[in-house]
């Protein structure tokens, strides 16, 4: 029940934090949105909204937050645009979301690094990636690591020009 009389508010019939706090973790919960719904739920418990029904929806936003972390990790996996990978991987690490589907993330972000500074042929970027050895050894595909490193060492013999409109090292 949303209406509470609240002894410190004598003249309110309505305590508006209980029902601000239940609204936003709705909507959250209805829009499916990962941020929106983190920042609910943080908001509902720095409030230290007391009521059952704020509680029952902070429990049903905090099961539906790894869900939706998942789905935008393999969201961000399929479009494999690096800011939305780094990003998701973040916060997969951060939920401790499963080892594997990090893992597979990290193989996606590190392939894609090697394949857009491979076809820019930017030699900085392959060697900062390629001296990165544990992670790319470990993440990246290995076909794309092999002509990463070859692409890398004839740029370094001036045997390759650099693609036009490719940004400078």
């Amino acid at each position: 029940n949303m209406f509470q009389w609240n002894p410190g508010r004598p003249f309110a019939i309505l305590d508006t934090d209980i029902v601000l706090a239940t609204e936003a973790l709705r909507q959250a919960i209805e829009k499916r949105n990962l941020r929106m719904l983190r920042s609910a739920i943080a908001a509902a418990e720095r409030e230290k909204v007391a009521a059952a029904a704020v509680a029952a929806a902070i429990e049903e936003a905090k099961a539906l937050v790894p869900v939706l972390a998942t789905d935008a990790l393999r969201r961000a996996m399929e479009r494999k645009v690096l800011s939305q990978l780094g990003a998701a991987i973040f916060v997969a690490k951060e939920l401790a979301l499963p080892d594997s589907l990090i893992k597979e993330a990290r193989l996606v972000l590190e392939t894609e690094r090697l394949r857009k500074a491979t076809e820019q042929k930017d030699l900085a970027w392959l060697r900062s990636l390629l001296d990165r050895r544990s992670d790319v050894d470990e993440f990246a595909a290995s076909a794309i690591v092999s002509e990463a490193r070859a692409v890398a060492a004839e740029l370094e013999r001036g045997r390759v020009s650099r693609v036009a409109g490719a940004p400078a090292p």
